[in-house]
């Protein structure tokens, strides 16, 4: 069966093992029956049907402290915080002192963004009962939230001596070790959650993680297969077993996995990142500018995805798409000048009057050092003159990352207006230099070896 969420989980703990608040003339087989299928639907991660469940009780079960505080916790599995407000509240107007109340209530919190809530709630259920292990777990992980492993340790150490097998604790307190660079005792502790819950995805993925991070590949991927057949369709699993495979170069085996991540949750875009680089790798380049389009759609801040657009866009001599997608890398990554420029030029070959882009340029230079070598760059593709200064620039530049970019945009400004020859000096230059750590050598190795260079058909821009 699927982990349950742990709010679920730990509130359908307390309900079986209650003795108080019981639910009211009901038989002890039904009963039981409610929470084998309560746990069913759970498990199968159909959080409505779960729901349809209470709406089937008799209304005065139905009413229950305990029921109420199940069902709110079911509601907050499943996203309907108002819901799960509102329920919870209504045990709380009865009982206030409700200690399983008051934990869900600071699940509801902490999943509104209120943690500072969250927290003082949990806070003071913990004064109420040093031994309630879902607030010492939740309390545990705040404070590695919050990077004070030592608090961490010390709320895990307490939900373990109230229950040595307790799931949270044993995996928040291997997290502690992991950042703490010992993964052994990491691997000790999930392998201890591995023995106390066979059934459960969450350790095995866990203990998975670890051994890919410390150079495990094949131990991480006999985990997380292991913990793929108890939780089908987990992102995080098949994330990890195709970063393990990466790990071991098995590379179209880990793309596949990062493919299969992908169709899990398109919303994710992490295994975006990867599959595209792969794709890139393999030379699959229709595909890579699909993934890093969705990557870019979905997170518009990752301004490597528009700088790789914006190249495979250079390379298809779709110069306007490749102007728009450096100008939004430059958004992202202001700092660094070479996207203005990229942008610049790919408006020029695309046609653009070069008028358009001076108040943008303008706004660049502003931010830029006039001591430096980018300032003057950018300069002369805003006056359109200087280039006898530049040139001397470049030649005295004694950074070779900064000359080898110097020496590539004098090659594409001299192209831009017209002089071949000049051009071409430069960018044989550059290609001496064999920068290819640089954005402008993939330019130099995909567009201006098929002849990007070899004429001035964009000069007629800056007559307009």
């Amino acid at each position: 069966m699927k982990k349950l969420h742990a709010i679920v989980f730990y509130t359908m703990l307390i309900a079986a093992c209650s003795t108080v608040d019981a639910p009211v003339k009901t038989p002890e087989r039904a009963e039981t029956s409610f929470m084998e299928k309560l746990a069913a639907a759970l498990g199968k991660g159909d959080s409505d049907a779960a729901l349809s469940l209470f709406d089937a009780l008799p209304p005065e079960e139905a009413r229950t402290n305990q029921n109420m505080r199940l069902k709110a916790s079911v509601l907050v599995s499943a996203g309907r915080l108002p819901e799960a407000r509102e329920t919870v509240n209504t045990v709380l107007a009865r009982d206030g002192a409700d200690l399983d109340a008051q934990y869900i209530l600071s699940k509801i919190e902490g999943a509104s963004g209120n943690a500072k809530e969250q927290k003082r709630i949990l806070e003071a259920v913990v004064k109420a009962d040093g031994a309630h292990v879902g607030a010492l777990d939740a309390l545990g992980y705040l404070a590695i939230n919050a990077l004070n492993l030592k608090g961490a340790e010390g709320f895990f150490d307490r939900a373990l001596a109230a229950d040595a097998t307790n799931l949270d604790a044993l995996i928040g307190k291997a997290s502690v070790y992991r950042k703490r660079k010992n993964p052994e005792a990491a691997v000790k502790l999930l392998t201890q959650a591995i023995d106390a819950h066979p059934l459960d995805a969450e350790p095995l993925a866990e203990r998975g993680r670890v051994y890919r991070e410390t150079g495990n590949p094949q131990f991480a991927i006999d985990d997380l297969q292991k913990a793929e057949t108890l939780d089908a369709g987990n992102y995080w699993v098949v994330y990890d077993k195709a970063r393990a495979l990466l790990d071991m170069n098995k590379k179209r085996e880990a793309l596949a996995e990062f493919e299969r991540a992908a169709h899990i949750n398109p919303q994710n875009f992490i295994a975006y990142v990867y599959s595209a680089g792969l794709r890139d790798e393999l030379h699959d380049y229709t595909n890579a500018i699909l993934d890093y389009q969705a990557l870019a759609s979905l997170k518009p801040d990752y301004y490597f995805a528009h700088e790789m657009l914006g190249v495979y866009f250079m390379k298809d001599k779709q110069h306007i798409k490749a102007r728009d997608a450096f100008k939004k890398a430059f958004d992202g990554a202001p700092g660094e000048y070479n996207y203005a420029l990229l942008a610049v030029i790919n408006a020029v070959q695309g046609g653009q009057s070069s008028v358009a882009f001076k108040p943008f340029l303008e706004q660049t230079m502003r931010k830029l050092d006039r001591s430096k070598l980018d300032y003057y760059l950018v300069r002369l593709f805003y006056d359109f003159s200087g280039d006898a200064d530049v040139a001397r620039r470049v030649s005295a530049e004694k950074n070779p990352r900064i000359k080898a970019q110097g020496l590539f945009y004098l090659a594409y400004y001299f192209t831009i207006c017209g002089n071949a020859s000049l051009a071409a000096t430069y960018i044989d230059e550059f290609g001496r230099l064999d920068r290819k750590d640089l954005i402008e050598w993939r330019i130099y190795d995909w567009v201006v070896q098929d002849g990007a260079l070899s004429g001035g058909s964009s000069a007629t821009a800056l007559k307009n």
